[in-house]
């Protein structure tokens, strides 16, 4: 996000009337990821240029989270482009530990990965989708 671009918050007002002058202060807590809601018409339908906003432009790998962990994490992944996905786990020796495949369509998703049957350590994930290929670094703390 750039330092041109707005955001606008939309409030529902759970809380009756208000007095004249009543402020009521909002603190946003992000996670980095900005999707955009599509503004709809009273029939609930979305214009066909607009239908597509909310799948990514770029296939990416975020860091799992917590880091380290005890014992679930969650990896998340942005696919521009439907297709097999495959996300296998190593341990520091390049054994596989984990895989995992399937056909998903494009747009954001997550796993959530359970370790509580592993030693603590250095692990490493790996996602293979399409010509898109990285690996990042986990860590269990037990």
């Amino acid at each position: 996000m750039d330092s041109t671009t707005n955001i606008i918050l939309k409030f529902k007002n759970n809380f009756g009337s208000q007095p004249s002058g009543y402020v009521r202060d909002f603190i946003l807590i992000t996670n980095g990821r900005y999707d955009k809601v599509l503004e709809r018409d009273n029939s609930n339908t979305a214009s066909n240029e607009n239908q597509n906003l909310s799948i990514p432009t770029e296939y990416k790998l975020h860091q799992n989270y917590p880091n380290p962990f005890n014992p679930t994490t969650t990896i998340k992944f942005d696919l521009p482009k439907s297709g097999l996905v495959s996300i296998k786990v190593y341990d520091i020796l390049g054994k596989e530990i984990y895989s995992y495949s399937e056909i998903k369509q494009a747009g954001y998703f997550q796993t959530d990965f359970n370790g509580s049957n592993l030693a603590s350590g250095i692990y490493f994930y790996r996602i293979e989708a399409g010509n898109f290929i990285t690996t990042k670094k986990m860590m269990i703390l037990k």
